[in-house]
């Protein structure tokens, strides 16, 4: 069933914004009375049907309404270094699917210079609503950044206070990141960028008691590493 995001979920008609209509109308090619869903990013999803559609615009009769609970324990919040283009891309969307509960896009010294900006954090906040519509799931990840290394890991020890800090390191003597036991505690774990993290903003992490793991044996790409954390994570929760 074709799902579509709306902010405001509720029994009852609700309106579509412009682009959610124009997926319906034109590109999925919908019609009144055809079956939907709506989803609001915070657990909410509704059952209905088309009720109108017009050029730029559609509703949906919500006739039923379930609500998720929301995760509080083995959540995964990725603090990822921003890749170029296309790939920023695929970092967003594979992890969105994958279950990532937060991304924090995080700025290490050896970042690529990226765009920043309410309409870049905007670009991003579509390519997780899309994911997720796409992989069924109710939340969106909270999206937050970019800041610098030393802001985005203070602040998120601050909202998640008793996680496990683990980072990405290319040394094959780390242990591997498969074999550590992290149970239900949350895990934030940091992937830097390409060439890695400098030894400053290693130490930085160790003295916050993060922990150095081998993601894998080669070198992985920022939105490689940060797919595999994901998936490592995700499939012990």
């Amino acid at each position: 069933m074709a799902r579509f995001f709306c902010g405001n979920v509720r029994i009852g008609q609700v309106t579509l914004d412009e682009t959610e209509a124009h997926h319906l109308i034109h590109v999925l090619r919908l019609r009144i009375g055809d079956a939907v869903e709506v989803m609001d990013g915070r657990g909410t999803v509704g059952e209905g049907i088309v009720a109108a559609t017009g050029r730029k615009s559609a509703a949906v009769d919500v006739q039923r309404v379930r609500q998720a609970a929301a995760r509080r324990t083995a959540r995964l919040v990725l603090a990822a270094s921003i890749p170029k283009g296309p790939r920023l891309d695929a970092l967003i969307t594979q992890c969105t699917e994958l279950g990532a509960d937060h991304i924090a896009l995080t700025l290490f010294e050896r970042t690529v210079k990226q765009p920043g900006g309410r309409t870049f954090m905007d670009r991003c906040g579509k390519m997780a609503i899309s994911a997720a519509k796409q992989c069924g799931r109710p939340f969106l990840p909270v999206l937050s950044g970019p800041k610098t290394l030393a802001d985005t890991l203070e602040g998120l020890i601050a909202e998640y206070a008793e996680a496990k800090i683990l980072f990405g390191r290319c040394d094959q003597a780390a242990p591997a990141f498969g074999d550590l036991a992290v149970g239900n505690a949350d895990v934030i774990a940091f992937v830097g960028p390409e060439g890695g993290m400098t030894a400053d903003e290693e130490r930085h992490l160790e003295q916050r008691n993060a922990v150095g793991v081998r993601i894998a044996e080669n070198t992985l790409r920022v939105e490689t590493a940060a797919m595999a954390f994901c998936a490592i994570c995700t499939a012990h929760r």
